[in-house]
């Protein structure tokens, strides 16, 4: 063997194993998670490898068409030719259909220097689901000795492209099939449950993950306005808050024009959105940290509806680092129309009144137990009706009052004052006319002293005229003159003092009346006398001591309520006689006493609180209770007659349900 050919036979093997290790590295990149644009980026180097300056892929779908699915750029400007379909479009289909790769000659149109060279169109096997072939274009120094070589590896490279495609068609089928399982995993969880409020966290929570999306609120329409009823991440809406107000707020401006809003971080002048959109979101991206928002109205489906009807609902999506995927928009409008559904499903069953006694209707096995414990309660329930319309029984109102004698008086201030001293303790018993107390009125002693003085000088005055009269003789016109003013004048001086005589009389008589006694025989029943009235000033009508005959009859004194003294005014006109009261003390709780109603009082009261009464008085015997207070609380029932059991037990409810009423 010459050594000419040995050399060749050794540059054959070095470029065998170079165009071997090229198809393992176009091999790898086709097994790569990689994109079509990526795939075929990392493939135009290792083309040039090869010998081909430029390349294209070609698919032709189920009837027949021939597209161009990608072209290598150029190396002059870096932009992709345009190539002509047409033009190839006979020698792709003839190279498909014969499974063989073919070489198409130069084409005299072809304005790239790349693509004015021959070129060899290479199909991928039949069996791959995705069908086309690659095309590439040989460079000039590629001579026709070598085109059975580059055949037979750009059939290889035509391999590895179909099968590249038909795992992008595979993953894009598996992506397709995991969005639909996750679509069908959410749709399933929006209708488990008609809790509106549940429903709309589902929407927010699950819609956010199925989305992708960094926030997911649901704004309901509620009324005339829209409310944020769920934000994803969140347990609480807090609707004061200034950002759900501006959620809210732009919710409502987008619903108003009907078209989804897509806020993809653009500055907002640049957008073409209405001036009050624009506002509206602006004012949101204030409060929020956003770089991607949007809005998407929740509008039916049918075009008549979608013109009448307000959207139910929007669905507010958020980005905070990035903007949309190209997917999501497709995504929103799909998962918009199932929670639009879910969501009028929710607030059509919430509107049903006794919803929730349904729900647990429903409950497997409870219905029917329901039923039968439902049958026995309106049993029950009618038997009891009946007991309370059809069994007589005593009626009888509740009233509060206080145990008193009925021998009682109340001693009060007879003129403002103070009181100088007191001559009583409580429980001290005295007798009628008693000094009790004493007091003193500056005022009093004031109007003596001056009515003395007046007095005084009065007397003077006349002493003087009796004198003058007595020193004048009438001996002419003038003395006799003088003489008669004089005796008038002594006339008015004697009518002043007798008139400021009987003043101070009565001015005594008053200051008698300082001297408080007692106007009955009795005890004091004024708890600690000294420490309320010692030195006190006292208006005129001031309570001051009550004095009682605790030895004689005691009574009790009650305050009817107004909206119970019908009854007791009905039952003293059917029955003149004394009605039985019977009536527990607070001193002792556990003894029931008996009594007759006595005296009721003709006209309606009002206390301190407001509340209005009517007075009455229950005769009792005294010797029944062994230790008498005065002042002491009893609670009291007065008999107003018979009637039914349900007036007997819930007459204040049936008195007031028919004040209510408006007949």
């Amino acid at each position: 063997m010459s050594v000419s050919s040995t050399t060749l036979d050794v540059q054959t093997r070095d470029s065998s194993r170079a165009v071997d290790e090229i198809l393992d590295e176009i091999d790898r990149l086709a097994a790569a998670e990689l994109t079509e644009e990526e795939f075929y980026r990392a493939l135009v180097p290792k083309l040039a490898q090869l010998g081909c300056p430029a390349a294209a892929v070609w698919t032709i779908d189920g009837e027949g068409a021939v597209k161009l699915a990608w072209q290598s750029a150029s190396e002059s400007n870096g932009h992709a030719p345009k190539l002509n379909s047409d033009e190839y479009e006979p020698a792709v289909l003839a190279a498909f259909h014969a499974g063989q790769p073919k070489v198409v000659e130069p084409s005299p149109t072809a304005t790239d220097s790349a693509l004015a060279g021959r070129s060899v169109i290479a199909p991928w096997s039949a069996a791959i689901s995705t069908r086309g072939a690659v095309q590439t274009w040989l460079s000039e120094r590629t001579n026709t000795a070598t085109i059975s070589g580059y055949l037979r590896v750009l059939s290889v490279v035509a391999e590895v492209v179909g099968t590249f495609l038909d795992r992008q068609q595979q993953r894009r089928t598996r992506r397709q099939f995991e969005l639909l399982s996750r679509l069908d995993t959410f749709v399933r969880g929006l209708y488990e449950n008609l809790d509106l409020s549940e429903v709309a966290y589902k929407v927010a929570n699950d819609g956010r993950i199925l989305l992708g999306c960094d926030r997911l609120a649901v704004v309901l329409r509620r009324g005339g306005k829209y409310q944020a009823i769920a934000v994803s991440g969140a347990d609480h809406v807090h609707r004061r808050s200034e950002s759900i107000r501006q959620l809210q707020a732009l919710a409502t401006t987008v619903a108003r024009s009907g078209e989804p809003l897509w806020h993809t971080g653009r500055d907002l002048s640049a957008q073409d959105l209405l001036p009050q959109v624009r506002d509206a979101l602006a004012n949101y991206l204030d409060e929020s940290p956003s770089v991607a928002c949007a809005v998407v109205p929740l509008l039916p489906s049918t075009a008549p509806q979608r013109k009448s009807a307000p959207p139910s609902a929007v669905l507010i999506l958020e980005q905070y680092s990035a903007p949309f995927d190209a997917s999501v928009r497709e995504l929103a409008l799909l998962v918009g129309e199932h929670a639009r559904l879910a969501l009028n499903s929710a607030q059509q069953f919430a509107s049903i009144p006794g919803h929730r006694l349904w729900l647990k209707l429903r409950k497997v096995g409870w219905l029917s137990r329901f039923f039968s414990r439902a049958f026995l309660a309106v049993l029950a329930l009618a038997a009891i009706a009946a007991a309370l319309v059809l069994i007589p029984a005593d009626v009888r109102i509740q009233a509060r009052g206080e145990l008193q004698p009925v021998v009682r008086h109340d001693v009060f201030a007879p003129r403002d004052g103070v009181v100088t001293a007191i001559h009583v303790d409580h429980g001290q018993t005295v007798e009628k006319g008693q000094p009790l107390l004493e007091m003193r009125s500056p005022e009093l002693d004031l109007e003596i002293q001056r009515v003395a003085g007046e007095l005084e000088t009065a007397r003077k005055r006349l002493a003087a005229a009796q004198s003058e009269r007595l020193q004048t003789r009438p001996s002419d016109t003038d003395a006799r003159l003088r003489q008669r003013r004089l005796t008038a004048e002594e006339e008015q001086l004697q009518q002043q003092v007798r008139d400021l005589t009987e003043r101070q009389k009565m001015l005594g008589e008053q200051r008698q009346e300082l001297i408080v006694r007692s106007p009955i025989q009795g005890d004091v029943v004024t708890w600690n006398v000294e420490q309320q009235l010692a030195s006190r000033p006292l208006r005129r009508g001031d309570a001051l001591i009550t004095v009682a005959d605790v030895s004689g009859e005691w009574q009790l004194e009650l305050k009817v309520p107004s909206r119970r003294a019908g009854r007791l005014l009905a039952a003293r006109r059917r029955d003149s006689e004394s009605q039985p009261v019977s009536f527990v003390l607070a001193t002792s709780p556990g003894a029931s006493r008996e009594g007759t109603l006595g005296d009721l009082s003709p006209r309606l009261e009002i206390d301190e609180t407001g509340e209005s009464y009517i007075k009455a008085t229950v005769t009792i015997d005294k010797a029944q209770i062994e230790s008498r207070a005065p002042g002491a609380t009893a609670l009291a029932k007065i008999d107003c007659g018979r009637g039914t059991l349900a007036e007997a037990w819930f007459h204040d409810l049936i008195d007031t349900v028919l004040l209510w009423l408006p007949f």
